[in-house]
């Protein structure tokens, strides 16, 4: 089906620039109007301050959309060019240059500075105060500490360190602030546990590190709760067990928290059952509640609903070690722009490995993470365009059931593995016209009259598909199925081949493979996803998916400006998570020696 536009709407008049960063990462937001073809493009390119070569980056997206989900809408129809630079040097000056092209006219370049936000270090020029469980009183001194939370609190100021000796402080509510670059600090002094049964927040420019925070009243269903919206919080290096939610963040308007190398373990309870029924999708590890620029990495999170959930914009979500969830993996719901998630391990997920329900805005970025899902991967409602690169994606049952939503996406490199000889990998089921109608109303994309087809925000290639072989005689399904809307029938394909002959230009580089020529170790059950909650338990021990020498998936992906920069071992970027040859990534809560090793793995070489 053609389309003509008038010269005005197909040139591309630039906007606003919206422009963020975080320790790792830069996010750009740039508003356009025109451009009703879609072909403008925006080149990136980055150096830190001071050098004279510029590195590239990948391209911005184009993004037209404006996301909705029952009646919940997104703040305004985003017609833009939007995307982020990774793995970045903290504390850094950059420069970023942006060229935006369009052959219908519109051309024009934007250069601009920011600042990565700065490493987390405590001052050494701080007052060292003290401080001991009791009720009053104390002047801070060795000898004479301040006894209790409160009382240390009515006395800081910014830059203080507070030495936390070892006892029982029942609850704390910390109400003085810190200034920019001079928080409040609380750690422990080392020499026993600092026990906690509650933290509220009704402060900024905090660092809390070190708590034992246990639940012991049944009404306390947070372990961290922030009261006010809170600015500049590092939570790092605590555990938190036993509650509803282990960490809740203010709604909305809470920004830059930095939750770090903590262990956080709910309630749930997958051998009872306890919280797998009408409450499995209620209960978080980490709730970021709608609000935006933040970092959560190197927490290991257990026995929640979702490992972390709704991110606004420009979060990034890496390096977390995600188990045992009641929901999923990763619910990044309701989401806008630059939402970063890599380097994360996911399984025993009951429900998804990565919510999409839905995108208020985009995009989102899934790279480097290994999930091994119970049942599906991923839940998708309402989307818009994302990027997943070098992922391995282990599914026990169906890989994804809305799978037209994945026309919306860049996807290079990952590996997609059902545990299952029955289910498909990607099943695109039959939309009525009514649910076509009313996702239409909200994007320019694929769903329309003339099927689930590619369009212009489709650039799927260089993936790997694989499904368990059955047993001798038994029937294996197909690893696609899609909905020709123009044949009215489903069709069926059982390798990838025969799938890319059917939408052009999709996975015309991908292969097929086979579990035991690819993976190192091999070992997961093929029946993960009759794992039941109070009942059969089907217990795995932490995967590493690694390739096997020899297997087809090495060498078989694309490099990316920006993702591939820190290089890989052979001719070209191995597909699935982990490059073989190259050191594996640390996942979860850090301790003295992970911290100082792996400190800075995510970090380019080229700027270290």
């Amino acid at each position: 089906m053609s389309s003509v536009f008038s010269a005005d709407k197909t040139a591309t008049r630039v906007g606003t620039l919206r422009r963020y960063t975080t320790l790792n990462s830069i996010g750009v937001e740039w508003d356009i109007e025109g451009d009703a073809d879609h072909d403008a493009t925006c080149r990136v390119e980055y150096r830190r301050s001071g050098r004279s070569k510029w590195s590239e980056a990948m391209d911005l997206l184009r993004i037209d959309y404006h996301g909705y989900y029952n009646t919940t809408k997104a703040d305004r129809r985003y017609n833009m060019l939007a995307g982020s630079v990774f793995f970045l040097r903290p504390g850094t000056t950059y420069q970023v240059r942006l060229t935006v092209q369009d052959p219908d006219g519109g051309g024009v370049v934007e250069q601009f500075e920011v600042r990565t936000w700065s490493r987390l270090t405590i001052p050494s020029d701080g007052r060292r105060l003290h401080v001991v469980p009791g009720d009053g009183g104390g002047t801070g001194t060795e000898a004479d500490p301040f006894r209790g939370l409160a009382a240390a609190d009515a006395q800081a100021k910014p830059g203080d360190v507070f030495l936390m000796h070892k006892g029982d402080y029942d609850r704390f509510s910390p109400k003085t602030s810190g200034q920019p670059g001079r928080r409040v600090h609380w750690i422990p002094a080392g020499d026993g546990p600092v026990d906690l049964h509650h933290l509220n927040i009704y402060a900024n420019h905090l660092w809390l590190e070190g708590f034992r925070i246990t639940r012991i009243v049944e009404a306390a269903r947070n372990g961290v709760r922030d009261r006010i919206n809170a600015t500049d919080i590092v939570l790092r290096r605590n555990r938190i067990q036993g509650f509803h939610y282990g960490v809740l963040v203010g709604r909305y308007k809470a920004t830059r928290w930095v939750i770090t190398d903590n262990v956080i373990i709910g309630d749930k309870d997958r051998r009872t059952g306890k919280g797998y029924g009408a409450e499995h999708s209620v209960g978080e590890g980490v709730e970021l509640n709608h609000s935006s620029h933040h970092v959560v990495c190197y927490n290991t999170i257990s026995k929640t609903a979702d490992g972390v959930s709704y991110p606004g914009r420009n979060c990034d979500i890496f390096g977390n070690d995600i188990f045992e969830v009641s929901d999923d993996g990763l619910e990044p719901d309701s989401g806008y722009g630059n939402v970063r998630m890599w380097g994360n391990r996911i399984q025993e997920t009951h429900k998804a490995g990565i919510s999409f329900q839905p995108m208020l805005g985009s995009p989102w970025y899934i790279i480097r993470n290994q999930i091994v899902s119970d049942t599906t991967m991923f839940k998708m409602r309402v989307c818009d365009r994302f990027v997943m690169i070098n992922n391995s994606f282990i599914v026990g049952k169906a890989g994804v059931g809305a799978a037209y939503l994945l026309l919306n996406c860049v996807s290079r490199n990952n590996i997609w593995y059902n545990l299952t000889h029955s289910d498909y990998l990607w099943i695109a089921h039959v939309a009525d016209p009514k649910q076509v109608d009313a996702i239409r109303r909200y994007t320019n994309y694929p769903l329309s009259e003339s099927g689930f087809l590619p369009s212009w925000a489709t650039d799927l290639d260089y993936d790997a598909f694989g499904k368990q072989k059955p047993p001798p005689g038994v029937f294996i399904g197909d690893v696609f199925g899609w909905y020709d809307t123009r044949a009215k029938r489903q069709t069926h394909f059982s390798d990838v081949r025969s799938f890319a002959k059917f939408l052009p230009g999709v996975e015309s580089h991908g292969i097929d493979i086979e579990a035991n020529s690819t993976f190192e170790n091999w070992s997961l059950p093929m029946d993960l996803w009759r794992s039941q909650p109070g009942g059969k338990v089907i217990d795995i021990p932490p995967q590493l998916i690694t390739l096997k020498a020899g297997a087809t998936s090495i060498d078989a992906g694309v490099a990316l400006p920006n993702i591939h920069d820190n290089g890989y071992t052979g001719k070209a970027p191995d597909l699935g998570v982990h490059e073989r040859g190259q050191p594996i990534p640390h996942y979860g809560a850090r301790d003295e020696k992970s911290l100082k090793t792996h400190a800075d793995y995510w970090v380019l070489k080229s700027e270290r």
